[in-house]
């Protein structure tokens, strides 16, 4: 099925998960077009569909008024120039949403134009689980095209190999007998890392540790979180991009993630605790529960604990279980699973062109 087909993805969307994309439809047969940038003349061909994820990266920068400028142009090129080009073009637009809106809320009147001008030439839109049809359908109430339910594909490679929990610890000079809570991603405001800081301090036995590991989404934000931690010796910082493999050391070392997300739809770092085993405490949010299941232990809504009571369950959690559940849910989300579903729906993308 993937011989004919040419997908579009662009470079100026590169993140892990469009990485292990193009991987796993390259590897079943799909000719991945991947141009950094886009311009009209990319748009057109035979058999061509574009798979958009965020939209925003096209034209959002830092906040500030020389970013401001260089951000609306850039959104006049993206929302005037390359999305009328797909219309007259008549490819197929296969957007996947991963989010609402983007988590910054700066210059959000660009987003709610440009969400609604994707939506507008969309064939089709993949979302990652069922409570975010529901979450979709109440913000764009005006959709009418498809909606497929595609799970968020792992982001573990089948070559990666952990080392043990002892190892791991040894080559972080982590104590051995700590209890280890990892938060580990992107550095963002949104995802409550202050909130977990102080919360961690409440509820930390003596030979608790809370790592946080990431890179921080700016300078300032680094400083803030440098001075929130200062006084805490039992939360150190890992600051800077992470390679892959010590990002495995990581999580390899810890006994569980938490990942206390004040606005989730669906989370790559989520997925994290399951490749790994690790149970996570995660907001009751988004797709995380139809994403992590039993892995998850929940927190947030009306009869579920708060964070630092969820951040004490999680030490009393069956790990047996726990790994099952997890190799479960890790095979529903694996790429091979994956790839087939995605192939359907460009295909059936480009045979409802006129």
């Amino acid at each position: 099925m993937g011989e004919n087909l040419k997908v579009l993805i662009f470079g100026h969307e590169k993140t892990a998960y469009t990485n292990y994309l193009i991987d796993a439809l390259t590897g079943a047969g799909v000719k991945v077009l991947s141009p950094y940038w886009p311009f009209p003349w990319h748009f057109w061909g035979k058999g061509l569909v574009w798979h958009l994820h965020w939209p925003s990266f096209y034209y959002k920068l830092r906040p500030s008024a020389l970013f401001n400028i260089i951000s609306l142009l850039a959104w006049i090129y993206f929302v005037f120039i390359i999305l009328p080009s797909v219309a007259l073009s008549k490819i197929p637009l296969v957007y996947t949403m991963h989010n609402l809106y983007p988590h910054e809320r700066h210059l959000r009147f660009m987003d709610k134009i440009a969400r609604r001008r994707v939506l507008s030439l969309a064939h089709t839109v993949v979302l990652n689980c069922q409570r975010a049809r529901t979450i979709f359908q109440k913000e764009f109430p005006f959709y009418k095209g498809s909606i497929q339910i595609i799970p968020h594909g792992s982001l573990q490679r089948p070559s990666e190999k952990p080392v043990s929990q002892r190892e791991a610890r040894q080559r972080l000079g982590l104590p051995q007998d700590a209890y280890v809570y990892l938060h580990v991603g992107k550095l963002r405001l949104y995802k409550g890392i202050e909130e977990l800081v102080s919360v961690f301090r409440l509820v930390a036995g003596a030979k608790d540790l809370l790592l946080i590991v990431g890179e921080p989404a700016n300078p300032g934000y680094a400083g803030r979180l440098k001075y929130l931690v200062q006084d805490s010796p039992q939360v150190r910082l890992f600051l800077g991009f992470t390679p892959d493999d010590q990002l495995s050391l990581y999580l390899c070392s810890c006994n569980c993630l938490v990942l206390p997300y004040r606005q989730v739809m669906t989370s790559g770092a989520a997925l994290l605790a399951l490749a790994w085993s690790k149970p996570a405490v995660v907001p009751s949010a988004g797709c995380l529960p139809e994403q992590l299941g039993a892995v998850g232990v929940y927190y947030g809504d009306e009869g579920l604990p708060s964070l630092g009571d969820a951040m004490r369950a999680v030490k009393q959690i069956d790990r047996a279980k726990v790994a099952k559940a997890a190799r479960m849910k890790l095979a529903q989300v694996s790429w091979e699973n994956l790839v087939p579903k995605l192939q359907k729906v460009y295909a059936c993308s480009l045979s409802r062109l006129p």
